[in-house]
């Protein structure tokens, strides 16, 4: 995620009986489960707005720019741009269109379109999006980062359908080098162990409890029946809405927790960084700031040692365009 939510240099979990009395009135444009940094680059869940609001506000188009901070002093700073998303949506707020741009010095490497225009998305969120890459540029200027940006589709989830039945929804990762597949489990009964062997996969492949749209688990298998826990997140009882996340990676957990107004609106995170020993690392916060329409203008992504030394390394800048003019 761009945040995370441990307020203090340990690992000890915040109090959230205050968090717990939340009344999840007010909508958000932003998907709070899918809206991170891992997520929009899987490109066949484009769920990251709430189609209800962007018709409602008549949004044309979003611009997001995330922006990192490198910093040469206590006090002095430089900002690169380091990508942008151009989102384009139909006047049933549908995402018809995203283009991902990669930049080096500000100068374009590297730029791949998604076009979703000719498919409808299933009742999952589904939806195979087309391709269309533009050749990389800045051969002579700088011929390391060129090629690196050769294989940055990789960077990108691209889920193709293989199977769906009540008990299973299965997808193969055609742009990863293990082409690894995504298992989700959706019917409860079946998201055991025993089940899973039962299903032909291969150690690279991931496993889900639940739909695509909401689940509970992600994991991988290692010694045919020990889980490699990959994502848990626990949601607001009867709510959509994420409450606490625990992610796990090469050795590495990353605690969550992610943060709300009392009537729902999502205004950031922070996660707590932890060696699988239990010794704490790093705390990342993210701070989201409305603009005077209530839509997501900002996200501040601060990391530190601990909450008195955190400092902004990236921005992450959202614009729009709307279908007609907007009223003040």
């Amino acid at each position: 995620m761009w945040a995370v939510l441990f307020s203090a240099c340990d690992t000890g979990q915040k109090n959230l009986e205050e968090e717990d009395k939340i009344d999840f009135q007010t909508p958000n444009l932003l998907n709070s489960s899918f809206f991170s940094e891992a997520a929009i680059f899987n490109v066949s869940f484009p769920i990251w707005f709430n189609q209800a609001l962007v018709e409602e506000y008549e949004i044309d188009a979003i611009f997001l720019e995330s922006n990192v901070l490198n910093w040469t002093s206590d006090s002095s700073f430089t900002k690169e741009l380091d990508y942008s998303f151009v989102y384009k949506f139909n006047v049933n707020g549908r995402l018809k269109k995203s283009t991902f741009t990669d930049y080096y010095k500000l100068a374009q490497l590297f730029e791949v379109s998604f076009d979703y225009s000719k498919s409808t998305p299933d009742t999952t969120g589904y939806v195979l999006p087309r391709i269309k890459r533009t050749p990389n540029l800045l051969i002579e200027a700088n011929p390391t980062k060129l090629l690196h940006t050769l294989s940055d589709l990789q960077r990108f989830d691209r889920f193709e359908l293989l199977h769906k039945d009540d008990k299973t929804i299965t997808f193969k990762n055609t742009t990863s080098r293990a082409q690894e597949s995504h298992c989700f489990i959706v019917n409860p009964a079946h998201q055991n162990i025993l089940f899973i062997d039962k299903l032909e996969m291969k150690p690279e492949d991931v496993f889900y409890y639940g739909s695509p749209l909401h689940y509970s688990k992600a994991f991988r298998l290692t010694d045919l029946v020990k889980e490699e826990l990959r994502t848990e997140t626990f949601f607001y009882e009867g709510e959509n809405y994420p409450k606490t996340q625990q992610t796990q990676k090469s050795g590495l957990i990353t605690k969550s927790t992610f943060l709300y107004t009392p009537n729902g609106s999502w205004v950031g995170q922070r996660d707590s960084l932890i060696l699988n020993t239990g010794q704490f690392i790093k705390l990342t916060e993210s701070e989201i700031s409305y603009n005077a329409q209530n839509l997501p203008a900002r996200i501040l992504i601060k990391t530190g040692s601990c909450k008195e030394d955190l400092r902004t390394s990236r921005v992450i800048n959202l614009n729009y365009a709307f279908r007609t003019k907007q009223k003040k």
